[in-house]
Formats: structure tokens, C-alpha cells, sequence
């Protein structure tokens, strides 16, 4: 019924009702800040991997990095909840999405490979290329600080 009410309102004025414009803002609002949030989590995902890399032309970075990359690790290792994941979600249900995911990396990044993102193999995987791949860049760091 108010579906139909909505559809004569249109017609005969030709624009939304105020309460339904100020809906539509909040929805865009909150699905802005949804998006944004899963840029940061990309962003955050992008700097435990390859962190160390930056450390090479900035090298107080290493404050930075270290602890994010163990706090990354930890979080795919003992499978806790990423905080941005939750305000993630939680933006998108407000702006009225379906969401029908729980970890951004298995709904961002398994789910367009094809994995789950539970098998332990590939977990150990991963996590063995995040040490590997920073692994020189701090070596690197730690020969030129001993050789000053």
C-alpha cells in the first residue's frame, strides 16, 4: 500500500517525498563510508604484505610496519574479527545492502580465486610469503643500522 502511495506522490508531483529524498542521502551516506572503509581494509591488507618494501626508502616506517604486519599475521593465524570488517558490514546494512559475508578477505579475495580461505595449507602459505617477502627488507635494515 505504501509502495502504491509512493508511486501516485511521483506521478503527480514528478519528485520523491522529503522523508524518502533524506533516506536516499542517508543510504549514499553510509554506502560512501562503507566503500571507504574497504579501501582502508585494502589498504591495511596491502601494507602487511608489502610494507617492508616502503621501509626501504623510509626506514622509521619499521615502527610502523612491524607491529601491523604481527598484528595482520595474528589475525589470520588465530582467526579474529578485523574491527573494519565489522564497520564494514555495519555501514552496508545501514545503507539497506544485503550483506551475507563475515571476513573481508574470504568475500574480497578467496571468493574470486575459488577458496574458502580455511584450508591451513594455504594459510600457512601466505602467511609464509608475508614473512619471506618483508623478511630481506628488514635483514637489509638490521645490516645497516649494525654497520654504522
Amino acid at each position: 500500500m505504501l509502495r502504491q502511495l509512493r508511486v501516485i506522490a511521483r506521478r503527480k508531483s514528478g519528485t520523491l517525498p522529503v522523508i524518502q529524498q533524506k533516506a536516499n542521502m542517508m543510504s549514499t551516506a553510509y554506502l560512501l563510508l562503507a566503500n571507504i572503509a574497504a579501501a582502508l581494509h585494502f589498504s591495511f591488507v596491502a601494507f602487511v604484505i608489502a610494507g617492508g618494501l616502503l621501509c626501504y626508502r623510509w626506514p622509521r616506517l619499521v615502527w610502523l610496519h612491524f607491529p601491523v604486519a604481527v598484528y595482520g599475521i595474528t589475525i589470520m593465524v588465530v582467526n579474529w574479527r578485523c574491527p573494519l570488517t565489522d564497520l564494514e558490514i555495519w555501514l552496508r546494512k545501514m545503507a539497506g545492502q544485503q550483506v551475507n559475508w563475515t571476513e573481508f578477505i574470504e568475500h574480497y579475495i578467496w571468493s574470486a580465486v575459488g577458496w574458502d580461505g580455511t584450508e591451513p595449507f594455504i594459510l600457512a602459505l601466505i602467511v609464509l610469503l608475508i614473512v619471506l617477502f618483508n623478511f630481506k627488507a628488514y635483514r637489509d635494515l638490521v645490516k645497516e643500522a649494525l654497520s654504522k
